[in-house]
């Protein structure tokens, strides 16, 4: 599918300098080292942060204890050439003092990829079942969500206030996913995949907002207008 959130993040993984380094915050079982496994970027130095170490974590990652909510990243200023945060804000009350101690940690010219529900996960089905607990179709499915959706909207809007340039912000759908959806759920339910369900239902309504992020020298922000008044 061309043009989709997760070419975009190849073409990222791509374009890394020779020798990079990279951090996965929340990086549960290692996503971000296994898009790089995908892209043969064995030269890239992959850091990953979370709360406790995944035994599915692969080896080759450098992995540094870190409770988000209590403390900030242990590396220096300007430490990553990309910084990969899928599906973690929403977990936590203090999304944005993280969201601006990732900003601190990427170099200029460093890329941030986030992964996050959007504001149309809200509206999802919640299927009510005892079934996985991969099986959300609401953002509210998931018990440790305490903290709020992002729309593609609010992270263009916070990445212009810290003076990043928007590569891409977006609902993570496609008109391919929507024409497939009726055939991927015939087919989920019947070999009793709700993970294939649940990924392309997610796809289909853009349950998903993705962003990616570059760090750059020029000062790219704007001041703030609502209803209130500017800023």
């Amino acid at each position: 599918m061309h043009g989709t959130v997760d070419d975009d993040e190849a073409a990222a993984i791509a374009s890394l300098k020779e020798k990079s380094v990279v951090l996965d915050v929340g990086c549960g079982d290692g996503s971000l080292q296994h898009l790089l496994n995908v892209s043969h970027r064995a030269d890239v130095t992959s850091h990953a942060v979370d709360i406790n170490k995944s035994m599915h974590l692969p080896k080759k990652v450098i992995f540094t204890r870190v409770d988000l909510e209590a403390g900030k990243l242990p590396f220096d200023d300007e430490s990553f050439d990309l910084i990969y945060c899928s599906h973690v804000i929403e977990h936590l009350t203090n999304a944005l003092d993280v969201l601006d101690d990732i900003v601190r940690c990427l170099k200029v010219g460093g890329e941030l990829i986030i992964r996050v529900p959007s504001e149309r996960s809200i509206s999802g089905r919640s299927f009510g079942l005892p079934v996985r607990r991969n099986f959300i179709g609401n953002f509210y499915d998931d018990p440790t969500h305490i903290g709020r959706p992002w729309s593609p909207q609010s992270l263009y809007r916070y990445a212009r206030y810290k003076s990043l340039a928007v590569c891409h912000c977006k609902y993570n759908t496609s008109l391919i996913a929507k024409i497939l959806f009726p055939f991927a759920l015939i087919w989920g339910v019947l070999s009793k995949n709700t993970d294939l369900i649940v990924d392309w239902y997610w796809r289909c309504m853009g349950w998903e907002s993705y962003a990616r992020l570059k760090r750059v020298q020029q000062d790219v922000s704007f001041n703030y207008y609502s209803f209130k008044g500017r800023s």
